[in-house]
This record gives structure tokens, C-alpha cells and sequence, in this order.
């Protein structure tokens, strides 16, 4: 008797777990890591990206057409290109996902599924809103790691060691960090650096970077001050 109750109670509990489960998933947040590219697939910067559920929290793509945004897997992804052309594309649990924004400007593709222009009521809504989150106070950043994660959400940092991965090895292995240049200084710590007085960050991967010898053999970042750009 005592064992048929136990089998009881372990099924019940089992059954609970399969009920509850999907529910706890289901608004659990992560980072979305994307790309927007042209029909010739090359990058587009300056691209919204802001979602259904939060849309006061966003970001735009970077220079290579990037951008990393934290969001649910069942959520709805808002993109508005620099012409005023807003698409709403659903996630559905995408950690990665690389759009193509057609010729026509009227289209966008995800994995083959082409979304149109949202052209509708809510679109001047969405537009209104976002046109109020596009000129904010100047961005804060509390330390330069966030600056550059932002910029260049592909690299991996080492916040302990101040150290920067940016040619794919693996992010526990960092015996090939980048190079570090500050005002054409190099070696400089970025634990030293404010983000607040940085003017501009550029990672160079390609063989350029060998014209700073063999330290910049995992690459270099490149950071210009406000005040060395003076």
C-alpha cells in the first residue's frame, strides 16, 4: 500500500512538472544576437531594434550591421530601418537570427519567411513611440566593457583580466587576447579607461593589425579618446 501511494504521488508530481514547465519557460529572458543585412548582404547600421513586450528598451546595429538585445523567446521583434519602414517579426525561442531587407525596401526575410511593412494603426503608434526613444539623454555606460559589448556584441571579454577575444577562440581559452591601443598608446589597461571620455572603439582582425608586431596577434582595439581626438 505504502509503495502504491509513493508511485502515486512521484506520477502526480511528474504530471505537475509537465503542466508547469512550458509556463516558467516561457517568459524566461535571454540575448538575442542578430544581424541585418541588405539584398547584397551587406551590413546596415543604425537599425532600430526594440521588441513587442519592452519597447523602451532597445538598441541599433552596429557598423557591421549587429546588434545584441535581451528578450523572451516568445516575444515579437520590432525593426525600423533608417527610411521609417517598421517590421514586426515573432522569435519564436531564436537566440541568432540574420534578416535581409529587400531591394524594394518593403520586405524583410528570416530563415525564408519573407514579413511585410507593418502598415496598419499601430504602425504610427510604434512609430511615435520610437521616435521618442531614438533621441535620448547620451547614453551612460557604468564600465567600457558594456561600451564595446554594445558595439561589438561578437567578442568575448574577460572582465577579471581586462582581456578581449575578437578571432573566434574560445572564450575560456585566452592565451591570444587583442592587443589594447589607447590614444596610439599600447598595453593600456581598460580598467583604466572611463567609458564616458571615449570618443570612439575599432577592432581590427584582419592581417592590418600586424602593423602593431607581435602582440596584436589576437588582434587589436583600437580607442580614441575625446581628448586624444582633439
Amino acid at each position: 500500500m505504502k509503495n502504491q501511494n509513493r508511485f502515486f504521488f512521484i506520477k502526480l508530481a511528474v504530471l505537475i512538472f509537465l503542466l508547469f514547465f512550458p509556463l516558467l519557460s516561457f517568459g524566461q529572458s535571454y540575448k538575442l544576437k542578430g544581424q541585418v543585412l541588405n539584398s547584397e548582404h551587406k551590413p546596415i547600421k543604425n537599425v532600430f531594434i526594440s521588441t513587442a513586450h519592452e519597447k523602451s528598451k532597445y538598441t541599433t546595429t552596429n557598423s557591421k550591421g549587429k546588434f545584441s538585445i535581451k528578450v523572451s523567446g516568445s516575444d515579437t521583434l520590432v525593426i525600423l530601418s533608417e527610411e521609417q519602414e517598421l517590421f514586426m517579426v515573432s522569435l519564436n525561442n531564436r537566440k541568432e537570427a540574420v534578416f535581409i531587407l529587400e531591394s524594394s525596401g518593403k520586405q524583410i526575410t528570416l530563415d525564408d519567411n519573407v514579413y511585410s511593412v507593418l502598415e496598419n494603426v499601430e504602425k504610427e503608434k510604434m512609430l511615435k513611440l520610437i521616435e521618442s526613444l531614438q533621441n535620448p539623454p547620451e547614453k551612460f555606460y557604468s564600465t567600457i566593457y558594456d561600451m564595446i559589448r554594445e558595439e561589438y556584441p561578437e567578442v568575448s571579454i574577460n572582465e577579471g583580466t581586462g582581456e578581449i577575444i575578437v578571432r573566434g577562440q574560445s572564450s575560456v581559452n585566452y592565451s591570444n587576447p587583442a592587443l589594447i591601443v589607447v590614444d596610439g598608446v599600447k598595453g593600456v589597461r581598460l580598467s583604466s579607461i572611463n567609458p564616458n571620455d571615449v570618443e570612439s572603439i575599432h577592432i581590427i582582425k584582419d592581417a592590418t593589425a600586424g602593423l602593431y608586431g607581435g602582440l596584436a596577434v589576437g588582434g587589436v582595439v583600437e580607442i580614441t579618446t575625446k581628448k586624444g581626438n582633439k
